[in-house]
């Protein structure tokens, strides 16, 4: 019950934030980030843990196998009510058939084409940019806790009308594969994700390269199989047209990753929206630790295997550009996404 009352503050909001801004932040928008904590959720955090078996929970809180391959988190003593955390991560850009992704994508809800243009100006029309991405949560702290570092993988599927306006994008996230973590595990699911809980290889570090070579890599098991791995990722840093950062603008992962996002497709779960908000501005993500471009291949096995439900015949893609970097994130979780309508990110 001590980490169950202590927790109760997991759930908090932030606003949009300018170019340029690195903590500490000035008072204005400190004070009104600090407001939206007061704004309420449509799951209870409370709830959700109480129904987390015990050691499990504790388990949770045990951070004894931190990774200790990462910076610290630059945003907790700013906000320290909040939710905060650093995330070290690779993205990639999937450039698959548009078909493909109308298949998955929901079809009550349109895919706002005209947004995928605006932000990749020249993308094939035919294509549609789904991010594929790896990451550690690291230094994850709220309410004076830190909960232990989890890895996690996931296919995000951006620009979606969620809410047939047109213009405000929201990302669908058919599942998350992630490390045996029962509070990561549980959150996710309260959205409708399915969360696959997997084995990583390297289990938390976010950047091992391969031995004997300058391969960044990250494969996941399904936990107690013994076959091979069902998610194998591979690739190296590389500069590309928009120069360090590689094929595609900063500012495309700082819009799609900062997109409110949900899973709930059925009547089933509760249509709620998650509004991470991940900062592309602090010192995490400048000088010796700016964004570097990556180039390299993703292959994931049926959902036989993988339990990806969203591809049945798994899916391998190479020669694929992206993004390494780490950001700061604070977190706005089970919001109404009626009230997110026109949510942007600004900080890029």
């Amino acid at each position: 019950m001590h980490f169950i009352t202590r927790l109760l503050l997991l759930t908090l909001a932030v606003p949009h934030v300018s170019k340029g801004l690195e903590p500490p932040f000035p008072p204005n928008i400190t004070e009104a980030i600090n407001d939206f904590s007061n704004t309420s959720t449509l799951i209870s955090i409370n709830q959700l843990l109480a129904g987390i078996d015990p050691s499990a929970l504790e388990a949770a809180f045990n951070t004894s196998a931190n990774t200790n391959n990462t910076l610290p988190n630059p945003i907790a003593s700013t906000f320290p009510n909040l939710t905060t955390a650093i995330i070290n991560a690779t993205y990639l850009v999937l450039p698959i058939d548009f078909a493909l992704a109308r298949s998955i994508v929901p079809n009550q809800y349109r895919i706002l084409r005209e947004s995928i243009q605006d932000a990749l100006p020249g993308f094939p029309a035919d294509k549609f940019p789904l991010l594929f991405s790896t990451q550690t949560d690291h230094d994850v702290q709220t309410a004076g806790l830190v909960i232990a570092d989890f890895k996690n993988a996931y296919f995000r599927f951006p620009f979606v009308d969620l809410l047939g306006d047109g213009y405000s994008t929201f990302s669908y996230l058919p599942a998350l594969i992630v490390t045996n973590n029962a509070v990561a595990i549980v959150a996710n699911e309260a959205y409708g994700i399915d969360s696959i809980p997997a084995i990583f290889d390297p289990l938390l570090d976010p950047y091992s390269r391969e031995p004997g070579t300058n391969r960044i890599y990250s494969n996941a098991n399904r936990i107690n199989s013994t076959g091979p791995p069902f998610l194998n990722t591979s690739f190296v840093t590389r500069a590309g047209r928009y120069g360090e950062v590689g094929a595609y603008p900063l500012s495309f992962y700082a819009n799609v990753t900062n997109q409110p996002a949900f899973g709930c497709t059925n009547s089933s779960c509760l249509l709620t929206c998650d509004n991470q908000i991940r900062f592309f501005n602090t010192n995490v993500t400048a000088g010796q630790f700016r964004p570097l471009g990556i180039i390299g291949h993703v292959s994931l096995a049926p959902a036989i295997a993988s339990g990806i439900r969203a591809f049945p015949q798994g899916g391998k893609w190479s020669h694929v550009h992206g993004v390494k970097a780490a950001v700061a994130f604070t977190e706005n979780n089970y919001r109404n996404c009626s009230g997110l309508e026109g949510f942007q990110y600004l900080g890029v």
